[in-house]
């Protein structure tokens, strides 16, 4: 082999050491792979455990603590998530003929899992259990459902953005 080969040859094994190192650089510290998902086991598992909060939230009923309740979980909503909400929630005046009875719905995640997570949107699917009950009868219903949660990060807080029932 000539000097003037050897020479590129060097020249190349440089550059693709030097491509080489950029890449591992990038991927220690990009935490997102090409389409946006996030890789960072951290994040995943803070999101997950946010979004069984907010579900548990969203999905309790107290009819002693009602106005409380759904206004701190709203706090916690996407304006639009607010808006449909409340269109399942008793009205007003239902909440008030239900004051006295008791009625009461726990909801409690049994499971979830991430479907996607970016730097702004995710998407977990949640199993829930409700249990719902009354002072004025012994019977207890356990209902399980599940849902995806939608969330979007707004000022460095996750916040439910929408909610898909099966």
């Amino acid at each position: 082999m000539t000097s003037r080969g050897r020479l590129l040859l060097g020249v190349l094994l440089a550059v693709a050491l030097v491509l080489l190192g950029f890449l591992a650089y990038r991927a220690s510290v990009d935490r997102y792979d090409p389409e946006g998902q996030s890789a960072d086991r951290a994040a995943r598992a803070a999101v997950v455990t946010r979004a069984n909060v907010l579900a548990v939230q969203a999905m309790s009923y107290d009819s002693a603590s009602a106005a409380a309740d759904i206004a701190e979980a709203e706090k916690n909503m996407t304006i639009d998530m607010r808006v449909q909400y409340e269109r399942t929630l008793p009205t007003s005046r239902e909440q008030d003929d239900q004051d006295g009875t008791g009625a009461k719905i726990v909801a409690r995640v049994v499971r979830s899992g991430l479907i996607s997570l970016t730097r702004d949107k995710a998407s977990v699917l949640v199993f829930v259990n409700q249990r719902a009950s009354a002072t004025s009868t012994k019977k207890v219903l356990e209902s399980p459902t599940w849902q995806v949660l939608h969330l979007v990060r707004q000022d460095s807080q996750w916040l439910l953005s929408g909610m898909e029932a099966p």
